[in-house]
């Protein structure tokens, strides 16, 4: 599968404000609000928090990888307590990398205690 364009990714520039950038200037996205009967500059602030959920997406998902490895590495992806912030995780990350996330349970044993095949190696995660 392609991976996504790395990050991180910043908003906006002259020509195009309510873009999402590389730190090249390349363009990821370009957004857009709801169609509604917004005023022009209700739109625009729309389109600013869309840019900025956006460009924050590929420092979230290693911030979710690696609450991941912490979980598992303190032993709380069995927890009762933690099991449905594991759950969502998996299936959060699974949805960014556009994986089947109906097989990536808590329930599924780990390979080591640092090492998961689900996410790869960890010292790749910083």
């Amino acid at each position: 599968m392609t991976e996504h364009t790395p990050g991180p990714w910043r908003v906006g520039n002259r020509y195009t404000p309510t873009g999402v950038f590389t730190a090249d200037g390349e363009l990821v996205a370009n957004t857009h609000g709801a169609q509604r009967n917004f005023q022009r500059e209700e739109q625009i602030q729309e389109q600013n928090a869309n840019a900025r959920l956006i460009a924050a997406a590929p420092e979230l998902l290693v911030a979710l990888k690696q609450a991941q490895v912490l979980i598992a590495m303190a032993g709380f992806h069995n927890n009762n307590q933690t099991v449905p912030i594991w759950d969502a995780n998996v299936k959060l990350i699974a949805k960014a990398e556009g994986k089947d996330n109906d097989r990536w349970t808590h329930t599924r044993p780990l390979e080591s205690q640092y090492e998961f095949q689900f996410l790869g190696n960890c010292s790749s995660l910083a």
